[in-house]
């Protein structure tokens, strides 16, 4: 059985073989001038379609060195801030683990060896919850839905490459993202470090003639290696979602992490 303190959502100790070189960022795309490329970003928020919730199936598979361990998500978002995310097992419908945020406050359950942890601190929870280092609620959606996000464009920085591809940098969440002509459509995106000139994780979305993407390939570099891929199921955007599913209360022969 799979241990959820050291395998939450994908990276497991199998994958323990430590850091590998992360890739330099190098988009094969010219910068606009400033102004071009704030009227660019503009555009991208004003054609982008509004997600006032969402609602995903997805199966993930994670491979490292001959290992792999497979999953299901359960992606439920609403907004302003309120995301849950039940992690399954392949076949069967008990929960392995659960992250629920509302507002700022955030819950993890460990199922497995009934405890929970409340915090505040998002980015560690989503980061230990999902294995990816720099993934924030914003990203998720964007990736499940295949919608770029909407862009603070005086900290964004757009290039524009060949084939009608334009590169969105956004200084601030330290991510670039790979977009499909005017339309905003996501189809690859780069969590960078803080200098942003390495990659610590990236990933490619793939269309099958649906709006939202059926698959996505990952590769992570930081702070373990590993590859993966993600099938999407069942998106549903901007579906009624019930103020109970965010509503959760800890078992009570559940014991406090610390």
């Amino acid at each position: 059985m799979v241990n959820l303190r050291s395998c939450m959502g994908g990276l497991c100790l199998i994958f323990a073989a430590g850091c590998s070189v992360a890739p330099a960022f190098q988009p094969e795309a010219t910068p606009l001038r400033y102004e071009e490329s704030m009227a660019h970003c503009e555009q991208l928020n004003q054609e982008r379609p509004a997600i006032e919730s969402l609602r995903s199936l997805a199966e993930s598979t994670i491979s490292h060195s001959g290992d792999s361990i497979s999953f299901r998500y359960v992606i439920v978002t609403r907004e302003p801030k309120d995301l849950r995310i039940d992690l399954l097992p392949m076949e069967g419908a008990f929960t392995l683990g659960l992250l629920v945020t509302q507002g700022e406050q955030i819950l993890l359950l460990n199922t497995q060896d009934k405890t929970y942890l409340e915090t505040e601190d998002r980015a560690a929870v989503l980061e230990r919850f999902l294995g990816i280092r720099g993934i924030t609620r914003e990203m998720i959606i964007a990736i499940v839905s295949g919608i770029a996000p909407r862009f603070d464009c005086s900290q964004v920085e757009i290039l524009q490459g060949q084939d009608g591809v334009s590169v969105a940098i956004d200084r601030v969440q330290h991510v670039a993202w790979d977009l499909a002509g005017n339309t905003g459509r996501v189809t690859a995106f780069y969590i960078l470090n803080n200098e942003h000139d390495t990659i610590g994780a990236q990933g490619a979305l793939y269309y099958s003639g649906n709006a939202s993407p059926s698959s996505m390939s990952l590769a992570l570099y930081q702070p373990l290696e590993a590859q993966g891929i993600m099938l999407f199921k069942k998106v549903v955007i901007n579906p009624l979602i019930a103020d109970e599913i965010f509503t959760i209360a800890v078992p009570g022969d559940y014991s406090e992490e610390r």
